[in-house]
C-alpha cells in the first residue's frame, strides 16, 4: 500500500487503533489510535513510513509497537499503555525517533 496519507483520525477498536502490514511511504500525521486488546498503532514490515503527532493508546499492550520495520521516521509522537510499553521496537532498524 505505498504513498497513503493518513490524516486525522480517531480510531477506537479491539484490536488494533491504526495497522500497517507490509506498507511503505505512508505519512500518518495527527491520528489517534486506541486499543483495548491490543496495539494503539501497529507497524509490521513496513519501512520507509512517516509518522508525526499522533497517540497511540492501548490498555493491554503497547501504545506504539514497530516490529521488523526499517527506516522509519517517528517524531513527536506519544505512546501511552496502562499495562505495558508506551514505543517499542523489535527487530526495527535504521528507525528515527
Amino acid at each position: 500500500m505505498p504513498n497513503l496519507i493518513i490524516h486525522l483520525i480517531s480510531n477506537t477498536i479491539l484490536i488494533y487503533g491504526i495497522y500497517l502490514y507490509y506498507s511503505t511511504n505512508n505519512n500518518l500525521t495527527s491520528n489517534t489510535g486506541t486499543s483495548t486488546s491490543s496495539y494503539g498503532i501497529y507497524l509490521v514490515t513496513s519501512s520507509n513510513n512517516s509518522l508525526t503527532s499522533n497517540t497511540g493508546t492501548s490498555t493491554s499492550n503497547f501504545g506504539i509497537y514497530l516490529v521488523t520495520s526499517l527506516n522509519n521516521i517517528l517524531t513527536s509522537n506519544t505512546g501511552t499503555s496502562n499495562s505495558s510499553i508506551g514505543i517499542y521496537l523489535v527487530t526495527s532498524s535504521n528507525n528515527i525517533l
